[in-house]
């Protein structure tokens, strides 16, 4: 019994961070938006925190909403700076809440120039509820979103003419 108990013990819960859509292509100017979701499975958590990079040369931010957020009280942020290219927040709720896709954040981007643009998370952290604070974040899972011109042709590609035949 003290076995089943120890090896019970040592399971613990895990928790992920989720952008999506996790990859996409657009054109120049165009906006979209991506969602910050944490997937806690059956653990029951109460708070998280993260700080995500984006290249600042290929997007930029321009709204950030906490409409439909599982936080209902932020320590800080969210913020973000298009010039440092990176979004933070600290976010909590004092129930805990649990399930396979809770809304945090919705960001939208504009596709500011040609390139390709990871988002990833450089510091992050998901909040047990289980009165101790234990940090149950398992994996963070990026996005890569790719801008190409606005017609979809590459740039390499806009600037080549194409003769009109004439016939002889």
């Amino acid at each position: 019994i003290l076995l089943v108990f120890f090896a019970s013990a040592g399971l613990a819960q895990a928790a992920d961070f989720n952008i999506l859509p996790a990859s996409g292509k657009f054109g120049l100017s165009q906006e979209f938006n991506v969602d910050i979701k944490i997937n806690s499975g059956a653990e029951s958590i109460n708070a998280a925190q993260a700080k995500i990079k984006y290249n600042p040369a290929v997007l930029e931010v321009k709204s950030i909403s906490k409409d439909g957020s599982v936080f209902n009280f932020w320590l800080e942020g969210p913020e973000f700076s298009n010039t440092a290219g990176e979004i933070k927040f600290i976010g909590g709720t004092p129930n805990g809440v649990s399930g396979a896709s809770l809304e945090v954040l919705k960001i939208q981007f504009v596709a500011k120039s040609i390139g390709l643009s990871e988002i990833s998370f450089i510091d992050a952290a998901i909040t047990a509820a289980d009165g101790s604070g234990n940090n149950v974040l398992s994996s963070s899972n990026g996005a890569s979103f790719n801008v190409v011109s606005a017609a979809g042709i590459p740039a390499s590609a806009e600037n080549i003419s194409v003769a009109t035949p004439v016939q002889i």
